[in-house]
């Protein structure tokens, strides 16, 4: 981020060890959470897609009712 304090910081709700709580990110930690961010929704967004196009292009209930929401990993 152009223009940031050296050493800038943030609290970020997040996870370590089945602990949730609010923990200090640096500038690159939130950068990098929100790259993941993006990549998890491009993910889901893709897969959503593909699914639609199976449902659209069922001729039988059957086959509508095959199409299955499986989580990216």
């Amino acid at each position: 981020v152009p223009g940031i304090q050296a050493g800038w910081q943030t609290p970020f709700w997040c996870e370590i060890n089945g602990v949730w709580d609010f923990r200090m990110h640096s500038a690159d930690q939130i950068q990098q959470v929100g790259r993941d961010g993006k990549e998890r929704i491009l993910s889901c967004l893709a897969l959503n897609k593909s699914l639609a196009d199976q449902v659209l292009a069922a001729t039988t209930r059957s086959e509508v009712e095959s199409v299955v929401w499986v989580s990216p990993a």
